[in-house]
């Protein structure tokens, strides 16, 4: 059975008219969060909040086209739900503020197991949500997908080589797992694949906007988080734009005793 994705109640800086929308957007979605939580997803680096780059917060575009999505979403019973509004970034960022485990946030296209020829660990269960997701009226809607992966404390320091190694899972368990994400049927990665354009003078204060709100949903053993992200409409897809993420998918390997990790694989294949 996957893991829970709890939100956790830590206050992020935010604008209360964007708080308002997004709350009524989690109700639309289904989604058990309490109003006074509505908040947390709304990581707004200055940016985002009309500062020097003229930003602005969200447009009624963008906001009308969150909209549709999450309507989709029920429309087609998918479990698809907004979890921050903040900028694009290219390139990865390690975060290292989690008690247990180190994070890694990278766009899809620039992750090395979205290119490895074994593609990413996946347990049967969840690579049969995402050929239905792939199916669905939501396949071509996101600008950008983004991974967030687990890794051990310290295995992962910036400014090194990102290689997949580094981010399978290392449990014998995966390897019973099938490892066909890489190639997945084509609708969900097709237009959401392509590098990110940087943007001048974004770092790691526009990341950590976005990464902060979704890393406060994790629970250790979740991993990787697939999440996508969408841009007004006509608004160019580059690092610094405001996007609205979502949360698509997440997959876990469960700690089981040796014995039961081949049942367990078999009652989920």
């Amino acid at each position: 059975m996957e893991a829970e994705v709890k939100i956790e109640q830590r206050p992020e800086p935010g604008l209360i008219g964007e708080g308002s929308w997004l709350t009524a957007l989690w109700r639309e979605a289904g989604t058990a969060v309490r109003p006074e939580e509505a908040l947390i997803p709304v990581g707004l680096h200055p940016v985002a909040a009309g500062g020097s780059q003229g930003q602005g917060v969200l447009s009624p575009k963008l906001r009308e086209r969150a909209e549709r999505i999450v309507r989709s979403a029920r429309a087609e019973g998918l479990p698809i739900f907004p979890v921050a509004i903040a900028p694009l970034f290219a390139g990865w960022r390690l975060h290292t503020r989690g008690r247990h485990y180190d994070y890694v946030f990278c766009n899809l296209a620039e992750d090395p197991l979205f290119h490895d020829p074994d593609g990413f660990p996946i347990p049967r269960h969840t690579l049969r949500y995402l050929e239905r997701l792939s199916r669905s009226a939501l396949a071509e809607q996101f600008d950008l997908l983004y991974v967030v992966h687990e890794v051990e404390k310290g295995s992962v320091r910036e400014g090194e080589a990102l290689d997949s190694d580094k981010l399978v899972p290392p449990s014998p368990r995966v390897q019973r797992a099938s490892r066909h994400l890489g190639t997945l049927g084509t609708g969900l990665w097709l237009g959401a694949t392509l590098p990110l354009v940087a943007g001048g003078g974004l770092g790691m204060a526009v990341a950590t906007a976005a990464a902060t709100a979704v890393l406060a949903m994790i629970s250790p053993g979740v991993d990787p988080l697939l999440l996508g992200a969408v841009v007004a409409p006509g608004r160019p897809v580059r690092a610094g734009k405001l996007a609205v993420w979502f949360y698509l998918a997440h997959w876990c390997y469960p700690v089981l005793p040796s014995s039961e990790e081949g049942q367990e694989v078999r009652d989920k294949g």
